[in-house]
């Protein structure tokens, strides 16, 4: 029996130290997977845009109420991947991460990788 994306994130917390997961160590997790590795998989535009040191902001600010990852088809090709925040009172929602996929399996791979991560950071 394989080990869960729970438990395979939970373990890639505890090797690498992190007691806050930050945008940046979301960032390190897609590159040390390989999930960059098909079209891209970045911070989105507006969202480094908006926020200049987003490598080093806690994903669950204290504004932040949740985070939600999946994957969707493309509208003229591929598949992509949305890593958003969810803020607490208003419920807006920002893109922080997309990546883009041309193997369906890959990007629920990624997706399912990639919300264990945020996930296990709030435990």
């Amino acid at each position: 029996m394989s080990e869960s994306h729970l438990e395979k994130a939970r373990q890639w917390l505890q090797a690498h130290n992190i007691q806050r997961l930050t945008f940046g160590d979301v960032d390190t997790f897609i590159r040390e997977h390989e999930f960059d590795r098909d079209e891209y998989f970045e911070p989105h535009t507006v969202f480094r845009h908006h926020h200049a040191d987003w490598q080093k902001e806690f994903v669950y600010a204290d504004n932040i109420r949740w985070i939600a990852v999946y994957w969707v088809v493309g509208g003229s090709e591929g598949y992509y991947v949305h890593i958003e925040t969810r803020e607490r009172e208003t419920q807006k929602a920002e893109l922080a991460f997309l990546g883009k996929f041309w193997d369906v399996s890959r990007a629920e791979r990624a997706a399912n990788m990639l919300q264990a991560l945020v996930n296990a950071a709030t435990w």
